[in-house]
């Protein structure tokens, strides 16, 4: 069996150098030692360069004593799939089908393999850093406030300011580069100015100051501005509804970006029905587009983005009505159009829930305050700590519970109520202080890094 190129199976960080601060130290207390994640990722990594499913599929399962709690379910999970897949798929497909499908399951191997090595490293130390390399060749996957681009780019935004005509101000001082490969999540309030941004990267709308740039692309077509922007796919929060049946509609799409029905000399598949049966449209090919689900029309949005050739793809909350398992399927099927050799895209995608782009995206931004920021500085921005509080006792009774805790803020106009805890008090202080009066705490959660506060709907 032909192996499967690693490089191009996973899409190990670019750029990125790995120094755990204390790993002479020896011991660390029961938690893994940076060696030994290292030997179980290489395990992964030498069983997908063999193209081995059960093999790749075992050491990623050794890989999850590592893991958070989440991960090793995404782990178990991926583990069922591709022993399923090994034991009954070599009969059920011909010899194309069967490694295209083998292949994809790898990438999603690779990438949940990589993601659990990194979240691992992460936790061993504190002074865990990310270094940039100085190979000019390797970019970031997403960085703010970079003064030139890298030739890996496929992004590059400059003190790009957005504004429609008498109107006020929407978003100004935007600094953004993002790597090929990678996928970056945009987060914000309705009107913030994600779908501005959007539109403003795919050519539809003109900064009034600052530069986009195409690195990338530019280096491939030479500063030609049409061909550039035919390679910037823009999917809407509303697309329209397409002519036609599904298929018929796919395929006209397909020969106008390019492709062909020509059928391989082993009896494979074409590329259109190829994309239709991973994006589970095959049984829907002689439906109206009009007829689908809204589900299934943002599966057939994805079916076009990949067959679009596109270097940049653009989402504008297309998570909006799927529920848990559409989410996390979907976002698994941009990281294959991320990491994948057949596609390799940079994409944005902007959404209203934080939580269900943490995990599968590279970077997470926030457009706050007219400004792009990392959650990490927005937080810092907005307080240490929040939490939500219930008790049976009256508002003034639990603010003199709290005077032996300067500092501390609250807000009785919202429900719960809502406490900001200055540096040095933690939630445990707050309960004993309670306690201390006779105030029962019936309910208490720490939402200082939820979606909630991360969109600026807690101050």
């Amino acid at each position: 069996m032909a192996a499967l190129n690693w490089k191009a199976a996973i899409s190990i960080i670019p750029g990125v150098n790995v120094e755990v601060a204390g790993e002479a130290d020896g011991d660390r207390g029961g938690s893994p030692k940076l060696s030994e994640i290292e030997n179980s990722f290489e395990g992964v990594r030498a069983a997908i360069r063999d193209a081995s499913i059960a093999n790749a599929a075992h050491r990623l399962s050794e890989l999850g004593w590592v893991a958070p709690p989440n991960d090793k379910i995404e782990i178990d999970l991926l583990y069922g799939r591709a022993m399923s897949f090994d034991n009954t798929a070599q009969g059920s497909y011909s010899p194309t089908q069967y490694v295209a499908e083998r292949d994809l399951l790898l990438r999603e191997i690779a990438a949940c393999a990589q993601r659990t090595r990194l979240k691992a490293i992460a936790a061993l130390s504190p002074n865990y850093t990310q270094n940039t390399s100085e190979d000019a060749s390797a970019g970031s996957p997403t960085a703010l406030s970079v003064d030139h681009p890298q030739p890996t780019d496929a992004l590059f935004l400059k003190s790009v300011a957005l504004q429609y005509p008498r109107q006020d101000l929407l978003l100004k001082g935007v600094d953004l580069a993002v790597a090929r490969g990678s996928i970056v999540g945009l987060i914000g309030r309705n009107g913030s100015g994600k779908t501005s941004l959007l539109h403003a990267i795919s050519g539809d709308l003109i900064p009034i100051d600052g530069t986009i740039q195409y690195p990338y692309l530019e280096a491939e077509f030479k500063q030609q501005r049409a061909k550039i922007l035919n390679k910037v796919h823009l999917v809407p929060q509303a697309p329209p509804s397409w002519p036609g049946t599904v298929e018929g509609s796919l395929r006209l799409y397909a020969s106008l970006r390019g492709h062909t029905r020509v059928k391989d000399s082993k009896g494979g598949i074409d590329f259109v029905t190829y994309v239709m049966r991973l994006m589970r449209l095959k049984e829907y090919s002689g439906f109206r587009c009009s007829q689908l689900s809204f589900g299934y029309k943002v599966r057939y949005e994805l079916a076009r983005a990949m067959l679009s050739r596109a270097s940049i793809l653009l989402l504008d909350e297309p998570l909006g009505q799927l529920d848990a398992a559409g989410k996390r399927e979907y976002m698994r099927h941009l990281r294959t159009l991320a990491e994948g050799p057949t596609w390799n895209m940079a994409i944005l995608i902007s959404a209203q829930d934080s939580i269900a782009l943490s995990d599968l995206t590279d970077n997470i931004l926030v457009v706050h305050d007219r400004q792009l920021v990392l959650p990490t500085s927005f937080f810092e921005a907005n307080g240490t700590k929040v939490v939500e509080l219930v008790t049976r006792a009256e508002d003034r009774e639990i603010v003199e519970a709290l005077e032996a805790l300067p500092g501390i803020e609250a807000s009785f106009n919202v429900v719960p109520t809502r406490l900001s805890l200055p540096h040095g008090i933690e939630a445990s202080a707050v309960v004993e202080a309670l306690s201390t009066r006779r105030i029962e705490v019936l309910y208490m959660r720490d939402i200082t890094h939820s979606p909630e506060r991360l969109l600026g709907i807690v101050s």
